[in-house]
């Protein structure tokens, strides 16, 4: 199983994130983006138990103009089995590549942290 953890910056609970990192099975691997936060978590918990990572760095383009985020984000969704996302209720980045494995059929879990006024999950 290859596994994309995605997720905020500012998620609040980061050892749900190590939790469940250190819960997938031997064979597993993940995919992640370069961010601090979920995915910085998550990298640092995959190597802890050994589980093979691949971090899909963002360039300064891809910061710079959300239609390459969005590309990016698209090849973490087409190079996975099943998504893994950490929301914090308001990050658009995360509902967006939620929303794009969900349109691609690929099985997805959404984790959320929420606080007055952010949304529900896609």
């Amino acid at each position: 199983m290859r596994a994309a953890i995605v997720g905020s910056r500012h998620f609040s609970d980061l050892a749900r994130v190590t939790e469940y990192v250190k819960s997938l099975p031997p064979r597993a691997s993940i995919i992640t983006g370069s961010a601090s936060g979920v995915d910085a978590a998550a990298t640092k918990a995959a190597r802890e138990k050994g589980i093979p990572v691949q971090v899909l760095p963002a360039s300064f383009d891809e910061l710079a103009d959300p239609n390459k985020a969005a590309a990016r984000n698209q090849r973490l969704v087409d190079s996975c089995d099943v998504l893994v996302a950490f929301w914090d209720g308001s990050s658009k980045g995360t509902r967006s590549t939620v929303e794009r494995a969900l349109d691609s059929g690929k099985e997805v879990h959404v984790f959320v942290v929420r606080g007055v006024g952010e949304a529900d999950p896609p």
